[in-house]
């Protein structure tokens, strides 16, 4: 698929063009959603990313890439991402270990923007 092709060279807006044309043929594919909702997050789109995500999960709720990613759309909206990484924890190991440093870096990005935003 060209989306991830292009994903894969961080290219996330013309892959999103591609995984969003192949959505339209195939909307209740989970694949394609998790490439469009992957695609979304990337790029900073956390609402949009998040209905994706929480598609991706009405169709398999197993699915523990989904789960961790679906989490970081929560953090960073201020919603509660307990549940989405208590899944992802158990359902992809490492998948959840890999994401750590990604979780870790937008919560010190976060609580940065926070503390900006009161001192000023």
């Amino acid at each position: 698929m060209l989306a991830q092709s292009y994903m894969g060279n961080g290219d996330h807006k013309t892959a999103l063009a591609f995984a969003i044309t192949a959505g339209d043929t195939h909307k209740q594919d989970p694949q394609v959603n998790q490439l469009i909702a992957d695609n979304l997050l990337a790029l900073g789109n956390f609402n949009q990313a998040a209905d994706y995500y929480d598609q991706v999960l009405s169709a398999d709720p197993k699915n523990g890439h989904a789960q961790f990613d679906r989490g970081i759309a929560a953090v960073v909206l201020g919603q509660d991402a307990a549940a989405y990484f208590d899944h992802a924890k158990t359902l992809d190991p490492d998948y959840y270990q890999k994401g750590q440093s990604r979780l870790k870096d937008i919560q010190t990005f976060l609580n940065k923007q926070n503390k900006d935003q009161n001192q000023n």
